[in-house]
């Protein structure tokens, strides 16, 4: 019974964070600059 707890509550703890996650990026990807600036971010990061 306790194991079985402890799973359900990992399963929803992740369901929580994933959703958590998806609302984050919503939001972010709504303020965030164009996607060429992230382009050109992600250019630069990789020149580094």
């Amino acid at each position: 019974m306790f194991i079985t707890q402890i799973l359900l509550l990992a399963v929803i703890l992740m369901i929580a964070f994933g959703a958590g996650r998806m609302l984050f990026w919503v939001l972010f990807m709504k303020d965030a600059p164009s996607l060429e600036e992230q382009d050109s971010h992600l250019g630069y990061n990789s020149q580094l």
